[in-house]
């Protein structure tokens, strides 16, 4: 009986330890991205009185996300994704 315990408290441990070990390796081997300057082209869309959709575009260069969107506050974001955001202008009731 003793040898029982002893065997399945040192299989827990030697299971416990192999998923630790894991884990850690999982962890480790995830690269980490360093914060800095991110470039996006932004779109500007604003719908016309005649129904006609004018566009501008740039290349922005976004230092800080708070700063970014304060900028377009006065926009309704349409589509985003790494490389491009899209922005509507808001109409003005």
């Amino acid at each position: 009986m003793k040898r029982l315990v002893f065997f399945l408290l040192f299989a827990l441990l030697v299971a416990a330890g192999t998923r630790l070990s894991m884990a850690d390796s999982i962890n480790m081997a995830e690269p980490q991205e360093a914060a800095g300057p991110h470039k996006v082209t932004v779109i500007l869309q604003e719908r016309q009185p005649d129904g006609q959709v004018a566009s501008a575009s740039h290349i922005e260069t976004i230092w800080a996300m708070e700063d970014f969107w304060a900028a377009y506050q006065d926009y309704r974001l349409v589509d985003m994704n790494e490389e491009t955001i899209i922005f509507e202008k808001k109409e003005q009731h």
